[in-house]
């Protein structure tokens, strides 16, 4: 196991509030990395922002696109 670095969450894709998310999904089909605490809580709350503006609900479908 790789030690967690000072003020550092686990940041996760797919997200881990979705059916596919790490919260829900088997081992193996989702990504992991840690990064900074502050970083991903903002992320947080604008994914929960998100999710209320768009008015998306437990089993709705979406799709993100993963832009560099």
């Amino acid at each position: 196991m790789i030690p967690r670095p000072a003020n550092s969450e686990c940041d996760e894709f797919p997200f881990a509030s979705t059916w596919q998310g790490s919260y829900t999904e088997d081992v193996g089909k989702f990504s992991v990395r840690y990064i900074d605490a502050d970083s991903n809580r903002a992320g947080g709350n604008w994914l929960a922002a998100w999710y209320a503006y768009d008015r998306i609900l437990n089993n709705d479908v979406f799709n993100v696109k993963v832009v560099e």
